[in-house]
């Protein structure tokens, strides 16, 4: 049973992930910052790492479904390095390659990034409790 927790740690950041620029902090353009049209076209980067965060949130959630699937020490071992790698796709999506707006008053700088910047340290953190789980199996 212990074996299995990081692995449903992963599919619950995964799943938090996922939901965070769609309905917990919402990039500009989407839920109650949406425009008449609902259109996100007008928000580009918004829009494109609202996508980005949303499929590394389901990789997220089939990395912790494979942990909780298997739980033995070479697939805890790849799950965590793997979250680890997405933990620093998290964040360089929304500040280097699809990016946010300019303005910084904007919910999407105020809102999305810093729970973005959370949800990769606390994927980080359990990667790691990861590791160490793993070595310490069998």
């Amino acid at each position: 049973m212990a074996k299995r927790v990081t692995g449903l740690v992963i599919v619950l950041l995964g799943m938090l992930l996922a939901l965070t620029p769609w309905y917990i902090f919402p990039v500009c353009g989407k839920g109650r910052h949406a425009s008449k049209d609902g259109n996100l076209a007008a928000h580009h980067g918004c829009a494109n790492t609202l996508k980005a965060e949303t499929a590394l949130g389901l990789l997220a959630i089939a990395l912790g479904l494979i942990a909780l699937m298997r739980p033995t020490r070479k697939v805890l071992f790849s799950a965590s390095c793997g979250l680890i790698v997405l933990s620093g796709f998290v964040v360089l999506f929304p500040l280097q390659i699809t990016g946010l707006c300019l303005n910084t008053a904007m919910p999407c700088r105020t809102g999305t990034l810093p729970g973005l910047v959370t949800l990769a340290i606390l994927m980080a953190l359990v990667s790691v409790m990861g590791l160490i789980q793993a070595r310490s199996l069998k």
